[in-house]
């Protein structure tokens, strides 16, 4: 699995004596973040749910749980944040589809990842924070097919919107 150290200067002819870092075989998933205007986002938080938005805990079924002290364990849920460079790469997960996520504030950027047994995913875009948006609705006919009125109920499963409802 490719481990990234970017703060690493090479000089030709000189030895570098790298910090201790942990190594661990499996995949992982990297991309970038950006602002609308392409710039990097710094320190922001980016996670790995399921397909559906749910988010992925230890002991799952089908999910590796994580075995304190031991060398590969793996942290749930499956997060990262990025650096300076809008950088971040989440390491550990179980071969499967997902929704990667990042979130600023009220920003959100969506993406989807396939991982693959010990590869890394690698997002071919970058997640780029959006404002929410805003909802305009309108009912017509004005009553419901018994002759009572509408009723809207906007239901929303974190982080992704779902469909809304009439009653």
């Amino acid at each position: 699995m490719p481990q990234y150290l970017w703060s690493t200067a090479i000089v030709p002819g000189r030895t570098i004596r790298l910090a201790r870092f942990p190594s661990q075989r499996g995949a992982s998933v990297s991309g970038y973040v950006r602002t609308p205007e392409g710039a990097a986002v710094n320190d922001c938080p980016v996670e790995l749910l399921t397909m559906e938005g749910k988010r992925i805990e230890a002991g799952a079924p089908g999910r590796r749980g994580a075995r304190p002290g031991h060398s590969d364990a793996v942290r749930f849920p499956l997060q990262a944040r990025t650096d300076v460079r809008g950088f971040f790469q989440i390491v550990g997960p179980e071969p499967s589809e997902y929704q990667v996520v990042a979130r600023q504030r009220e920003r959100l950027a969506t993406g989807a990842a396939i991982v693959r047994p010990g590869e890394e995913a690698r997002l071919r875009d970058y997640l780029v924070l959006e404002e929410p948006y805003s909802l305009e609705v309108s009912v017509d006919p004005p009553t419901a097919p018994g002759g009572g009125l509408w009723t809207l109920r906007p239901i929303r499963l974190a982080p992704f919107p779902a469909p809304l409802r009439s009653a």
